[in-house]
């Protein structure tokens, strides 16, 4: 499964791509939204979700999310993983149809949402 994680913490970054390779994932990886934007442009690589740090150098992970759904024109499932508990975050990821991991990241938490990310694209493919 294309993956595209978002994250401005180069060793989280590091650490998430080995994660999901691990599981079979084609993972690329971007430090900010404009990164990511640029990757997708320069190669043919389409994400079938995207991961998004909530918190980023320049923006939120909700605001990168909602860029690269516009760029590639397609409502890509996305994951924003915080540490902000607050209703404020809560309510904005919700409004947006994405799903939210907290932090400490468990990696059976993101498991179980990619796995439950892929069953829907697999039942809507068909």
């Amino acid at each position: 499964m294309p993956v595209l994680c978002i994250v401005n913490e180069k060793a989280v970054l590091s650490g998430m791509e080995a994660l999901l390779s691990g599981w079979g994932c084609a993972v690329r990886t971007a430090p900010s939204s404009q990164a990511a934007l640029e990757l997708l442009s320069e190669t043919r690589f389409s994400p079938a979700i995207l991961l998004a740090d909530y918190h980023l150098d320049s923006g939120t992970g909700v605001d990168a999310v909602l860029r690269i759904r516009k760029a590639l024109g397609v409502p890509v499932p996305g994951v924003i993983i915080t540490a902000d508990h607050s209703l404020e975050v809560q309510r904005e990821v919700k409004s947006h149809e994405l799903s939210l991991l907290r932090k400490p990241l468990k990696a059976a938490a993101l498991r179980a949402i990619l796995n439950q990310l892929s069953m829907r694209r697999q039942a809507a493919a068909e």
